[in-house]
């Protein structure tokens, strides 16, 4: 059995939004296994943002009954329910790793930092997609070939500029996520909350370490496909809020022209469904002179 330190205790949280709950319940279960394995008393908490049956989960405790309240917000409550020193956020996407859940936790550090291993997808090949940081389509192809060549050509750990942490699979101390206040900000519903939470670690002085001696399977995208019309959405105001954040209402006329014209070149191909929810986040925020409130579930529906 291993021999838990009273102050080593480590809560995973899983935001669930239309997923699998037996594969939720088996990653929760590796997950628990793994920060056991690596000296931590460790539990899983569920956050279910949408009104399935729990039965499948009922060795874990869960969170439910408000809704979806959208991924970051799903966190927050995740987060504030727990007590516990560490907190792992990981996305349902990621597939579950003994091996790998045991040498991340194990390797976990107090302080302020936090720590994302590498990805890869189910091939092996390594998702450096994943770690880029972008306003504009410009900026998103510099940081592309930045991102490829610091991911696979360097052994750097410190992700610094062109590159975010990436929000699928985090570990932190409790402590540091509430000082971020979530970690994740909730008024990003959906996408973006990473780029935006790599931007205010730094001016807070938070290290964000990529750990490469660890790689974890990514599924990208699996828990989007049953609402994509809401997930395009959420991502073209996501993409709109962070131009806000960085440049003003000069950045959010600039990124909105960006989406468009993005999304027309590409309508041959891919149709015009993007172009769609892209235009309705566009005047969603053109039509007033502040901020638009945070997404929910029935403004993107409407």
């Amino acid at each position: 059995m291993p021999q838990f330190d009273s102050e080593r205790t480590l809560t995973a949280v899983i935001v669930a939004f239309r997923n699998d709950l037996r594969e939720v319940s088996s990653l929760a279960r590796t997950l628990v296994e793994a920060g056991e394995a690596s000296g931590f008393k460790t539990d899983a908490l569920i956050v279910l943002n949408d009104e399935g049956a729990s039965t499948e989960l009922a060795e874990h405790r869960v969170i439910q009954g408000h809704g979806n309240v959208g991924f970051a917000r799903g966190v927050q409550l995740g987060v504030l329910a727990s007590s516990s020193q560490f907190v792992a956020i990981v996305n349902p996407d990621i597939e579950p790793n003994l091996v790998q859940f045991t040498r991340l936790f194990a390797g976990t550090q107090s302080g302020r930092i936090i720590s994302t291993p590498l990805l890869t997808d189910e091939t092996g090949r390594v998702q450096f997609e994943s770690y880029e940081d972008w306003v504009f389509t410009v900026g998103r192809q510099l940081s592309a070939r930045f991102c490829k060549r610091f991911i696979l050509h360097t052994s750097k750990t410190n992700l610094g500029a062109f590159t975010k942490i990436c929000g699928a699979f985090i570990v932190l101390e409790r402590r540091i996520a509430c000082e971020l206040e979530g970690p994740f900000d909730a008024d990003f519903f959906l996408y973006g909350e990473d780029r935006d939470l790599s931007r205010r670690a730094r001016k807070l002085g938070i290290r964000l370490e990529l750990r490469r001696d660890v790689r974890v399977v990514h599924v990208g995208g699996v828990s989007g496909t049953s609402a994509a019309e809401l997930v395009m959405r959420a991502k073209a105001d996501s993409a709109l809020r962070i131009a806000h954040r960085k440049y003003g209402r000069l950045g959010v006329v600039a990124v909105s022209a960006d989406l468009l014209v993005e999304a027309v070149l590409k309508a041959r191909r891919a149709g015009w469904s993007a172009f769609s929810a892209r235009l309705w986040a566009v005047k969603r925020w053109i039509a007033q002179p502040g901020v638009p409130a945070a997404l929910s579930s029935s403004v993107l529906t409407t």
